[in-house]
C-alpha cells in the first residue's frame, strides 16, 4: 500500500513527507536547492503524476526536477524569461513531459533519452487556472 505524500515548501527549501495509516510522519526527505536559487526567494513547486517534483522560482529561468526520492534529476532552462508555473504532465509515450509558462507563453517539454529536458512546442498564450 503506498503511503500518503505530502510536499511542504518554506522560505529557504522544499521537503518530501509521508504519512503512516494513522496520519503521522513516517519519513521526511529535504530537497538539496540549487546553489543558483535566490537566495531571497521562496521554492515554488509542483507534482507530476509521475511523482516528479518541480521546483523553481520567478526570478530565474531555470526550473529544477527531482525524482520520487528526493534527488535531483534535471533541469529545464527556459530561454523565453522568468518561470510563472509549472504543470508536471507526467509520462507520455514513455517520456517525462511538463507544460512550462513563462512570460513569453507556454513551452511543452519533454525529457530525451539522454536525460536532458528539450523543447517540443512553444505557444504564445498564458494559463488561465
Amino acid at each position: 500500500m503506498t503511503m500518503p505524500a505530502i510536499l511542504l515548501t518554506h522560505t529557504k527549501g522544499a521537503t518530501t513527507s509521508t504519512l503512516d495509516s494513522s496520519n503521522k510522519l513516517r519519513s521526511s526527505t529535504p530537497l538539496p536547492i540549487p546553489s543558483r536559487f535566490p537566495s531571497t526567494s521562496t521554492p515554488q513547486t509542483a507534482v507530476s503524476p509521475s511523482g516528479h517534483i518541480y521546483l523553481w522560482c520567478g526570478e530565474v529561468n531555470i526550473v529544477w526536477e527531482y525524482d520520487v526520492k528526493g534527488r535531483r534529476v534535471g533541469e529545464i532552462v527556459v530561454k523565453t524569461g522568468p518561470i510563472k508555473r509549472v504543470l508536471g504532465a507526467g509520462k507520455v509515450d514513455g517520456k517525462e513531459m511538463a507544460v512550462v509558462e513563462s512570460a513569453q507563453g507556454l513551452g511543452l517539454w519533454s525529457k530525451a533519452s539522454t536525460g536532458k529536458w528539450e523543447s517540443v512546442k512553444h505557444l504564445d498564450v498564458s494559463l488561465s487556472i
